[in-house]
C-alpha cells in the first residue's frame, strides 16, 4: 500500500508555484545557474553512476533505469523544477513549477543518454575555457 500511495504522489504534481528552491531540487532550464546549482550537480553525479548500466541495457530496461533515479531525486526530498515564465535567472526567486513524472523521466533518459565529463550531447570534446 504504501508503495502505490508513493506512486500516487509522485504522478499527481502540485502544479503551483514554488516559492523556495532547495539543494535537493534538480532545475530543467540551460544556463550556469541551473547547470551550477547543488541539486543540478548531485542529479548529474546519479546519471553518471547509472550511465553504464544504461548504455547496455535492453531498451525495455532503459525507461526502469531513468524512473529509478527519479526515485531517487524524490526520496532524498528533490524536486524537478521548470521555470514558470518570465525572464529572471535568479536561482532562489519564485517562477518555478514542479514538472510531473513522467517528464522527469523523459529529461532523464536525455541526461543517460548524453556524455558528461569534457565531452557535450554530441560526443565532441569541448574547448577548455583556459585554452
Amino acid at each position: 500500500f504504501q508503495r502505490s500511495l508513493h506512486k500516487l504522489q509522485l504522478t499527481k504534481m502540485d502544479r503551483s508555484p514554488v516559492s523556495i528552491v532547495t539543494k535537493y531540487d534538480v532545475l530543467c532550464g540551460r544556463g550556469g545557474k541551473t547547470n551550477n546549482h547543488v541539486g543540478n550537480v548531485e542529479y548529474r553525479s546519479i546519471v553518471i553512476n547509472h550511465q553504464a548500466e544504461y548504455v547496455v541495457a535492453k531498451r525495455i530496461d532503459k525507461n526502469g533505469i531513468a524512473r529509478r533515479i527519479v526515485q531517487i531525486v524524490h526520496e532524498r526530498g528533490g524536486r524537478f523544477l521548470k521555470r514558470a515564465g518570465g525572464k529572471s535567472t535568479d536561482v532562489g526567486c519564485e517562477g518555478w513549477l514542479e514538472i510531473d513524472e513522467k517528464k522527469a523521466i523523459e529529461k532523464t533518459s536525455q541526461a543517460l543518454r548524453e556524455k558528461f565529463s569534457n565531452q557535450g550531447p554530441t560526443g565532441r570534446t569541448m574547448k577548455s575555457k583556459d585554452a
